[in-house]
């Protein structure tokens, strides 16, 4: 059961529990029973701004080394969130047209309209 501190826990015990919660301030606000602000005070008291941005670190290195792996391994999910996120890859469709067309937009949440509605100019 997490301990209740009135006072700051030790220096040396406070930047063990953010390297724990992986620098996450409500992880070691949990921990100790108190409200996040209370935890900022402290690493500001403490001067240890750096130990939770090394915690963070920490955390991003080993979610990269996540990633890498389920590359390695071929999940399709990996892959788009690669390219969707680093890649610059985006969906998109390029149409050139001499005349007239018609183009229908579907979203996936919105109901598919009747291919006879497309023909009706007045709204639905």
């Amino acid at each position: 059961m997490p301990r209740t501190y009135q006072k700051r826990p030790p220096k040396t015990e406070l930047i063990e529990a953010i390297h724990k919660a992986a620098g996450i301030i409500t992880a070691v606000a949990a921990r100790y029973g108190v409200h996040r602000t209370s935890v900022y005070n402290w690493i500001k008291a403490y001067g240890i701004q750096e130990e939770v941005q090394q915690a963070k670190r920490v955390m991003i290195d080993l979610a990269e080394n996540n990633l890498l792996q389920r590359l390695r391994e071929g999940d399709w999910r990996a892959t788009e969130f690669v390219l969707r996120t680093m890649g610059g890859y985006s969906e998109r469709t390029q149409v050139q047209s001499q005349g007239e067309m018609t183009v229908r937009v579907v979203y996936e949440s919105a109901p598919v309209p009747e291919d006879d509605d497309l023909d009706s100019d007045t709204p639905a």
